[in-house]
């Protein structure tokens, strides 16, 4: 006795496509909401870092007449903006 086979129409193969895209979406977004969160904590990190260097230093650090320690509290986004250009 042959057995038949079933032939998968094309709305159930595009539905089978549908979820498969929709899952893969899902575990994207999840990845990237963690990296977000990963990449905000440790600019966060560094921002502490850099303001206790700053406060515990003897030297004074200037760029273009700007005092570092100002420019960190007037640009509201901490002292990461001048991170590349201190070297301790």
């Amino acid at each position: 006795m042959a057995r038949t086979r079933r032939t998968i129409s094309l709305e159930e193969k595009i539905e089978k496509a549908q979820n498969a895209v929709y899952l893969a979406k899902d575990k994207y977004d999840a990845a990237v909401e963690e990296l977000n969160q990963l990449l905000k904590k440790k600019r966060e990190m560094q921002r502490k870092d850099i303001q206790k260097a700053l406060e515990t230093s003897t030297r004074t650090y200037c760029i273009r007449r700007i005092p570092v320690a100002a420019f960190a509290a007037a640009s509201g986004h901490g002292a990461e903006r001048v991170a590349g250009v201190i070297e301790f």
